[in-house]
């Protein structure tokens, strides 16, 4: 009941969506529960993206952290797929984008999602592609940083949809070490 009160909480905090105007919204996920440097990634990522782009007041972060259990919204599947509905409902998806920024560890089977105190499980890009598409977003920007995150671009590229990611399908990124900025 606290994290589903948690995730309304960061949705109510959204700006509305403005008629004429490309609006960005942005679900940023750290999921990683063991180690602080996927939340530093996070913030550093949402902060350099407001530098260029109009973000502000439009970004639901997700947050597999210990020290954050209580204030802010999990980085979980169903918590995932709950924004995106979310958002979904809030922006004008024939005109607004949904820039998603993933960073955790990852495996040839997707992006990995450890919830404090439990086991990981990965998160396959075919989910969060069924996420997008069945909440009917369709301009996108999807940035996972993770190693083997090359999955996500077969299943989630397309005219409306920008993929980046650390790595490619078969290789891991870099070294994600407690303490690294």
């Amino acid at each position: 009941a606290a994290q589903a009160a948690l995730l309304q909480a960061a949705i109510a905090r959204l700006a509305p969506q403005r008629k004429g105007t490309i609006d960005l919204y942005t679900i940023g996920v750290a999921g990683w529960a063991d180690q602080d440097v996927f939340i530093k990634e996070l913030d550093g990522a949402v902060g350099s993206l407001a530098n260029v782009l109009p973000v502000a007041d439009r970004v639901v972060a997700l947050i597999n952290l210990e020290d954050t259990v209580d204030s802010a919204p999990l980085a979980s599947r169903d918590n995932l797929a709950a924004a995106i509905r979310a958002v979904a409902e809030i922006m004008d998806k024939d005109e607004d984008v949904l820039v998603l920024l993933m960073t955790s560890h990852g495996t040839p089977g997707g992006f990995s999602l450890k919830l404090p105190g439990q086991e990981f499980v990965d998160l396959p890009p075919q989910a969060v592609a069924r996420m997008l598409d069945d909440a009917g977003i369709k301009n996108r920007v999807v940035i996972v940083s993770a190693c083997y995150s090359g999955t996500f671009v077969a299943p989630l590229a397309n005219d409306n949809t920008i993929v980046i990611t650390a790595a490619d399908a078969k290789n891991p990124s870099f070294g994600c070490a407690p303490g690294r900025d």
